[in-house]
């Protein structure tokens, strides 16, 4: 399972690759789910982790199919730094909401994959008036 983006920030394009793999005991928090996300964006450690974990609770922690859960779950982001666009202050959101596009396109593939139903929810968020899903 694959998924891709392209985002424009203020100094460039960088791009967003993602793979997965999933598939039985799948419950909120990715059981037996590996995930990679790559790009090659420069992004700060602290900026990469505070990204992913908003793209894995949009997406792949809200994953649920048969009930199951595992210990061997992980999800991991990658910046090579090879576009020598360097991602922060305002293009940071941007970016972010390109990694949880690429991560909930993932997720939903893994449900999908899955013979049984999918359950993955979905909400709505408000921000200054803007609606985001």
């Amino acid at each position: 399972k694959v998924s891709y983006a392209e985002v424009g920030v203020g100094s460039g394009t960088v791009r967003i690759a993602g793979m997965t793999k999933g598939s039985g005991m799948i419950q909120p928090n990715m059981a037996t789910t590996l995930g990679f996300l790559m790009t090659d964006a420069a992004v700060s450690p602290a900026d990469l982790r505070r990204v992913l974990k908003i793209a894995a609770d949009a997406s792949y922690n809200r994953l649920s199919v048969d009930g199951d859960t595992s210990t061997n779950d992980m999800l991991a982001i990658l910046a090579s730094g090879e576009s020598g666009v360097t991602v922060r202050g305002e293009d940071l959101w941007a970016f972010g909401e390109a990694v949880k596009a690429v991560s909930q396109h993932l997720a939903e593939q893994i449900a999908s994959f899955d013979v049984l139903a999918l359950l993955l929810p979905e909400t709505r968020e408000t921000c200054g008036g803007a609606e985001f899903q």
